[in-house]
């Protein structure tokens, strides 16, 4: 899948329709950094946090874009007090 595939991809995701881990483990897997700049922290009060650093990688950048138009991913994201990190709260079912 190309780059810009990719990220029509995570435009077009649906949670009710794929598993969303399996969904973070592709992203994940395109990450560049990923061991400093995706985190997904361990389930609390039935959410898991997601991390992302975008770094100065425009690919990463791209990522975050794409999770902003995604009309479910953009409803999970919540600020943070770190400018330089973009935070998405995913429901555990």
């Amino acid at each position: 899948m190309s780059d810009l595939e990719f990220l029509k991809y995570i435009e077009d995701f649906n949670p009710n329709e794929e598993d969303i881990f399996v969904f973070l483990e592709e992203v994940r897997e395109r990450w560049r950094w990923a061991d400093y700049g995706f985190k997904l922290k361990r389930a609390r009060k039935g959410f898991r946090t997601l991390k992302l650093v975008p770094s100065t990688s425009d690919s990463n950048r791209n990522i975050i874009a794409s999770f902003q138009k995604n009309t479910w991913l953009s409803k999970m994201r919540y600020e943070s007090t770190n400018v330089h990190e973009v935070l998405y709260r995913i429901p555990v079912v």
